[in-house]
């Protein structure tokens, strides 16, 4: 039998793409051949789960098409250097966490209480819907660090995959950002006595963060300037996510159970719809 050609879509994959090939029974090397990206981060965008296995997965993650018991080997095939190693990292990592002071007062104001264990997904509130983007964006931007770009000597290869992965970070985070400003940040507003004070400073971080993927779009992932505003994208995404981890808690004690319940099923139906309207 003739092998099949790569049938690449001339755009950023979407998730409907990639999980299409793995309900068909595709592997993930083959769907990442045709789709043009690493099948890792293909994995990743239609598991939701990390191949790299730092992720622990659920009854229902075992059940998404394509999940595998051990998948390391799809993620980050080509060699990389890590620059989380150094200590030269290190010490960066701690002079701008002691500078941050609303990282600082977001990390204490955290329990070591994980809440309960949720059932499915059906049992899925607001929260827990828009946790789940925040952890695929944050895994995403940890396979960014592992391959070196400009500054550090990247191959034009390493450069490429750094941009397609920037890419699917945008793809991302757009699709969630609206359906915070459609279902999160009005309930914030309603429900918390400084509701109007949080959702004013979430979307001020939503519009900068927005820059900078501008920004970077204009780039073709070869230049410093782009692993820059790289660094920076990624000090916003975890001052985005430290912001919101407290705001989660108090809507859970303000907002009855059902309410976020529902809300979490339009959230859903916002971001998919947000994707389909990106495809066309």
């Amino acid at each position: 039998m003739a092998s099949r050609a790569p049938q690449r879509l001339g755009r950023m994959p979407r998730r409907r793409d990639i999980v299409t090939l793995a309900e068909a029974g595709v592997p993930w090397e083959e769907i990442g051949e045709r789709l043009g990206v690493q099948p890792g981060l293909a994995y990743l965008v239609a598991t939701g789960l990390s191949a790299d296995g730092s992720d622990a997965p659920s009854a229902d993650a075992r059940d998404r098409p394509g999940f595998l018991a051990t998948s390391q080997h799809l993620s980050n095939p080509q060699p990389a250097d890590n620059p989380t190693s150094r200590s030269a990292v290190h010490d960066w990592i701690r002079r701008r966490a002691a500078s941050d002071g609303q990282m600082q007062r977001a990390g204490a104001a955290r329990t070591p209480d994980p809440g309960p264990r949720q059932a499915g997904e059906e049992e899925a509130d607001l929260a827990d819907v828009l946790t789940r983007d925040h952890n695929q964006v944050t895994n995403l931007l940890k396979q960014l660090a592992t391959i070196p770009g400009a500054k550090k000597g990247g191959s034009p290869a390493r450069m490429s995959a750094r941009k397609s992965i920037v890419d699917m970070i945008g793809v991302s985070l757009a699709g969630h950002v609206a359906a915070e400003h459609d279902h999160l940040w009005p309930t914030v507003r309603s429900a918390l006595d400084d509701g109007e004070e949080l959702a004013d400073q979430a979307l001020e971080m939503d519009r900068h963060a927005d820059d900078l993927l501008a920004a970077l779009g204009e780039l073709d992932g070869t230049e410093e300037e782009f692993d820059d505003l790289v660094e920076e994208l990624s000090l916003a995404a975890r001052k985005h996510v430290a912001f919101q981890e407290p705001v989660f808690l108090r809507l859970r004690e303000a907002v009855p159970r059902e309410e976020l319940l529902a809300l979490a099923a339009r959230a859903v139906h916002t971001d998919e719809k947000h994707d389909e309207e990106a495809e066309d």
